[in-house]
């Protein structure tokens, strides 16, 4: 089980920095932590070596740690973008020194 916790906590750990794919990966880190924790106790118990295990948990703890910041960069560059792009739509022109009583003439410019 540590051996197992450890390759699924190293391969979550890479595909956790590709932003929509590291969502694909939270259910075996999870799966990955608790196996590691598992085989760690039944080894802390039977006076094994340990470090398998170890290394296993602290690796999908990581790769969990990784997604959630991955995750929350990306959502919030989204927002950022969305924000940006409602902000061009808001009209900003100051119409505070507009002359509305300049006598615009459609004809002086326009004769046909």
């Amino acid at each position: 089980m540590g051996i197992a916790s450890l390759i699924i906590g190293i391969i979550s750990i890479l595909v956790g920095f590709i932003p929509v794919i590291n969502l694909l990966m939270v259910l075996p880190a999870i799966v990955a932590l608790i196996l590691g924790i598992v085989d760690w106790v039944k080894k802390h118990k039977a006076g094994l070596a340990k470090g398998k295990a170890i290394a296993g948990t602290i690796c999908s703890a990581i790769s969990l740690v990784i997604i959630l910041i991955v995750n929350l960069f990306a959502a919030g560059s989204i927002l950022a973008l969305i924000g940006a792009s409602a902000a061009e739509t808001i009209d900003t022109y100051d119409y505070s020194d507009y002359d509305y009583d300049y006598d615009y003439d459609y004809y002086d410019y326009y004769n046909y």
